[in-house]
C-alpha cells in the first residue's frame, strides 16, 4: 500500500506537469497559427513590397505551429499512458435486507463433530445486526466447521459438499426469516457461463457484470466459461454474487484468497461504509483489525 501510494503521488505530480505542458503548447500553437494567419493576410495589402517573402514567412510560421501541435499531441498521448497506470478503484455498493430486531444467530454449542471425531466444544455467543464476527484460530481448530454447521441448519444446498456426518450437540438458533449470503472457501465447483451462474443464483446478469467490472474484470473475461478463470477471478465471482444478493447476514469463508490489493481495499471500504452483519473467517490480520467488531479465537 505504501509503495502504491508513493507511485500514485509521483504519477499525479507527473500528470500535473503534463497538463501544464499541454496547456502551454496549446496556447503556443494557437499564437503561432494566429501570427501565421495575420502575416498571410498582410501580403494582400496595396503597400506590400514583396508578397513572396511575406507568404514564405507565413508558411514558415504555420510549419512551426504544426511542430508545436505535434509536441502537444505527444504530451497528450503520454498523459493517457500515465493515467492508465494510476489505478483508482471504483467504490462497491451493497444493498441489504432491512435489519431484524432479534439476534440473527444464537450459538449454544456443547460440541461439533464429524462422526466420532470431535472438532470443537463449548462455544456460546450471538450475532446481532451490524455486528461482524471474525472467527480465527489455527488450521483444524474448527473455523469452517462452525460455518458449515450454520449452513447445514439454514440451507445445506448452499454447501458444495456432503455434511450429513456433521453432528451438533447443543443448539444453533437461527432467526426466523433470516436471509444468508454465503461465500465458500472453495471455488472449484464454478463452471458454465456467467449467464447460467447468475440465473442459478437469482441475480440479475447486468448487476453481476457491473460489480465484477468494478472489481477490475475486463470485458473479454465475460466470454469465458467460469472454469477457465484464474483462482482470484473465481473468488471475485463469488464475492460479487454475494454483494449482489440482498441479505441480512453475510457468511464469508476466507474471502481474500488470491484477491489483489486494490480489490481488498474496495471490499474493506464497502464493509465500513454499509456496516453489514457478518460472520467470516480470514487470515489477513489487517482485514480482521479493520473490519471485525468482535473476534472469536478457536483453540
Amino acid at each position: 500500500m505504501q509503495n502504491k501510494a508513493y507511485q500514485d503521488q509521483f504519477e499525479m505530480a507527473e500528470n500535473e506537469k503534463l497538463l501544464k505542458d499541454i496547456k502551454r503548447l496549446g496556447d503556443a500553437a494557437k499564437r503561432t497559427a494566429g501570427w501565421s494567419d495575420q502575416t498571410e493576410k498582410s501580403k494582400f495589402g496595396s503597400d506590400v513590397p514583396d508578397r513572396g517573402f511575406v507568404g514564405h514567412k507565413a508558411a514558415k510560421m504555420m510549419k512551426r505551429a504544426k511542430v508545436i501541435e505535434k509536441r502537444r499531441d505527444k504530451a497528450l498521448e503520454d498523459k493517457k499512458k500515465l493515467l492508465k497506470n494510476l489505478e483508482v478503484a471504483e467504490p462497491l455498493e451493497l444493498i441489504q435486507e432491512p435489519a431484524l430486531s432479534q439476534p440473527y444467530i444464537a450459538f449454544d454449542i456443547e460440541s461439533l463433530a464429524y462422526g466420532e471425531m470431535l472438532v470443537l466444544e463449548d462455544l456460546r455467543f450471538q450475532i446481532e445486526a451490524t455486528q461482524r464476527y471474525a472467527i480465527t484460530g489455527r488450521n483444524g481448530s474448527g473455523k469452517s466447521t462452525l460455518l458449515k454447521a450454520v449452513l447445514k441448519q439454514y440451507d445445506p444446498t448452499l454447501l458444495e459438499e456432503d455434511v450429513s456426518n456433521l453432528m451438533t450437540s447443543g443448539r444453533i438458533k437461527i432467526a426466523r426469516d433470516l436471509v444468508i449470503s454465503y461465500v465458500s472457501q472453495d471455488t472449484s465447483f464454478l463452471e458454465g457461463s456467467f449467464k447460467a451462474y447468475a440465473e442459478a443464483n437469482q441475480i440479475e446478469l447486468h448487476l453481476l457484470r457491473s460489480m465484477l467490472t468494478k472489481l477490475d474484470f475486463s470485458a473479454v473475461l465475460f466470454d469465458k466459461e467460469l472454469q477457465q478463470l484464474s483462482e482470484g477471478q473465481k473468488k471475485k465471482v463469488l464475492l460479487a454474487a454475494s454483494i449482489c444478493q440482498r441479505a441480512h447476514l453475510y457468511i464469508w469463508d476466507e474471502p481474500l484468497n488470491f484477491v489483489d490489493l486494490l480489490s481488498r481495499v474496495q471490499l474493506e471500504d464497502m464493509i465500513i461504509t454499509y456496516e453489514p452483519t457478518m460472520l467470516f473467517i480470514e487470515h489477513d490480520p489487517h482485514f480482521v483489525d479493520r473490519i471485525a467488531t468482535h473476534v472469536i479465537e478457536l483453540d
